[in-house]
């Protein structure tokens, strides 16, 4: 009889112990996440590079870094004839429903806020200034979101005739690695210490020039 249960009680921690092996195995494989490792692509490579080449800090305090053009680019349709007719479409679509959602009033004051900061800047109405490659903006909503129900988008993805196909910005840059933390890394790795400490970076897309 208590051989059989010595048997017993061997065998059931034997399988704790396996099991508490699968559970540790588990958590390792979790902790270990692929941003971690170098499995960059040549793309995400290149657009690295081209940033930490490139960068400086300007007097004024904005950085300043170059794109990361593709091989070949940039080789972009002169398109201000088609973002101006989608703009106006878009601007009818905003003032028909500027009075439920305010849209057109936010899409305004935002740019007008950017005009402050000197963050963009209005060019003048003329012949060269309408030569070259033009990204459209408008206002995208989403009442449900309780941080940015309305947000001001550049639409680098736009698609625009060019040499007998289509072509968008976005086509023509380098994809860079995503540096956005994804929670649960920031969940896990947070039990390693005792106070956290969050920041973000005030307009951001716009601070590199």
């Amino acid at each position: 009889e208590k051989r059989r249960w010595y048997e017993e009680a061997t065998g059931m921690l034997a399988k704790d112990v396996s099991e508490l092996e699968k559970d540790l195995q588990r958590l390792f494989q979790l902790d270990r996440f692929a941003e971690d490792e170098e499995n960059k692509t040549a793309d995400e490579l290149h657009a690295e590079r081209t940033f930490y080449d490139t960068f400086r800090q300007r007097e004024d305090g904005y950085g300043e870094v170059s794109i990361a053009w593709r091989e070949g680019e940039p080789d972009l349709p002169d398109n201000f004839n088609a973002v101006r007719r989608r703009y106006d479409k878009d601007e009818e679509r905003m003032i028909r429903k500027n009075p439920e959602t305010q849209e057109k009033d936010f899409f305004d004051e935002e740019l007008q806020k950017l005009l402050d900061l000197g963050l963009i800047i209005q060019l003048e109405d003329n012949e060269e200034n309408r030569t070259g490659f033009f990204i459209p903006a408008f206002t995208v909503v989403d009442m449900r979101k309780s941080t940015t129900p309305k947000r001001v988008v550049m639409n680098a993805k736009t698609m625009f005739a060019h040499k007998g196909s289509k072509k968008c910005l976005n086509q023509g840059i380098s994809m860079p690695t995503n540096n956005i933390t994804p929670l649960d890394q920031v969940l896990l790795r947070a039990r390693r210490y005792p106070v956290l400490v969050g920041g973000d970076v005030y307009k951001m897309f716009y601070m590199l020039k």
